[in-house]
């Protein structure tokens, strides 16, 4: 009997993709509804509505200090050059670790499988 080691959730019950079309379709309609609903507005309303939400961020300064922080790291990293020296050295090794984390994923994520696959008998 050969072993089914699909994982990619082809077999899905209606209550798990209800649940995973939720989110998609609950900010479809919340953005829907905003711009409707401004659309619709007085031009006084409609002006306000408009100031409000373009006086918010969002989080837009958290994410755009992470990504300062993400650019940061990898100059220091790789350099700031495009053809650096460090480069010849930092690139291998960065790819040889990240290949190493996600193969070591992988087989525990396996051996757990076959475990489960074989205790289930």
């Amino acid at each position: 009997m050969p072993l089914n080691l699909d994982v990619s959730g082809a077999h899905m019950t209606l209550i798990e993709f209800t649940g995973q079309a939720a989110l998609p379709v609950t900010l479809l309609a919340t953005a829907s509804i905003v711009f409707v609903s401004v659309a619709l507005a007085t031009k006084k309303n409609r002006l306000e509505t408009i100031k409000f939400i373009q006086s918010k961020s969002f989080g837009s300064n958290y994410f755009s200090s992470i990504a300062d922080l993400w650019a940061l790291y990898f100059q220091r990293l790789f350099g700031e050059q495009f053809f650096a020296k460090r480069q010849f050295l930092s690139i291998p090794i960065y790819t040889l670790a990240v290949s190493g984390i996600f193969c070591h994923i992988g087989f525990s994520v396996f051996r757990v499988q076959c475990r489960c696959l074989l205790l289930s008998k």
